[in-house]
């Protein structure tokens, strides 16, 4: 299998306009946790690093999955929080990152892109289902053939790309790879507000560690955006409010947000618009999930957008959960 460095450019297929990279065989095999996965090669020139890694998924994990959650349900979700539990619950969804040192040299991450592959007895479960086909991707076919994986099991293929921090190190030795799995949103608790809101308060347990934290519920502002969107021909939701509040004990702001569980009203087509006008349209989305606030030691949340001014709007609090720890590998090109 030919491997090719564009940068920042698509991660799989030939891409030619890229240089051709030289694979080194790592043929490494770990366990993250109740996780497996393979790592087959190292592909390096001047250009830059690919590293290709293979996590194997049994079949009765998606099969259950796909009984949970049909085609034709997939299809009609109505709402991130939906979505988030879909993604939660597909043993293929898998996201991860990774640092990596040759020779210990630290490498600058630039792209990474997945592909996943199944096994016929998917194939034709969601086929049976939705009376559709359903094909693997050919560069997933080809990374099976290639890696000579066991067609058995599903397969999720993660292609990280690094770039170089300076002069290359070619040839290499030593090879450290730490591997971080991104953090997923998970909905702990809902509550409801009204205009009037002032010292209110919500308790919430963290899904993952069972802490109990205190949201106070200082103020509720509507506001309105004032600035323009840039599509004269249409017309956008601007009201929206603002949540002030503070939680106890503190926490990392990029660990828990509150988020409106309404979509904000779609625009609208100007009644004296020009027919022959550009009618395409941009969603909006709430301005912000949390924030600081003027106050200090307070956060903001801000609601959806919408044309006319809403009485009562349902939150979610929303926790960003790490199943797995890191996991740090070290070993040499030759230590197979």
């Amino acid at each position: 299998m030919n491997v090719y460095y564009n940068g920042n450019g698509p991660a799989w297929g030939k891409g030619k306009r890229g240089q051709k990279l030289t694979a080194f065989p790592l043929q490494k095999t770990f366990l993250w946790e109740d996780q497996e996965i393979y790592l087959p090669a190292i592909y390096a020139r001047t250009s830059g690093v690919i590293l290709d890694a293979c996590t194997k998924v049994p079949p009765e994990k998606m099969h259950h999955f796909l009984k949970k959650w049909p085609k034709k349900r997939r299809l009609s979700i109505n709402g991130l929080e939906d979505f988030e539990k879909i993604e939660a619950d597909n043993p293929c969804s898998i996201d991860f990152s990774a640092d990596m040192r040759l020779d210990n040299k630290l490498l600058k991450n630039t792209v990474r892109s997945s592909l996943v592959w199944h096994p016929d007895e998917i194939l034709r479960m969601e086929k049976e289902i939705m009376q559709t086909e359903w094909n693997n991707d050919s560069s997933a076919d080809q990374m099976m053939e290639t890696y000579k994986l066991d067609p058995s099991f599903c397969w999720h293929f993660c292609r990280l790309v690094f770039a170089w921090n300076d002069k290359p190190v070619l040839p290499f030795q030593k090879i450290s790879l730490t591997f971080h799995e991104e953090p997923v949103p998970v909905t702990a608790a809902h509550f409801s507000t009204t205009p009037v809101c002032r010292e209110d308060s919500v308790t919430v347990i963290h899904p993952q560690t069972r802490q109990t934290y205190v949201l106070t519920l200082h103020e509720l502002c509507q506001t309105a955006l004032d600035f323009d969107f840039g599509e004269k021909n249409m017309d956008y939701p601007k009201l929206f409010q603002t949540l002030s509040y503070s939680i106890s004990p503190e926490t990392d702001l990029n660990s828990i947000s509150i988020l409106d569980c309404a979509k904000s009203d779609p625009p609208k087509k100007l009644r004296n618009a020009s027919a022959s006008g550009n009618t395409s349209a941009i969603a909006v989305s709430p301005i912000s999930a949390a924030g600081t606030d003027p106050v200090p030691k307070r956060l903001s949340a801000c609601s959806s957008c919408h044309f006319k001014p809403v009485e009562t709007i349902e939150w979610r609090v929303v926790f960003q959960i790490k199943k797995r720890e890191d996991i740090t590998l070290n070993f040499e090109l030759h230590d197979r």
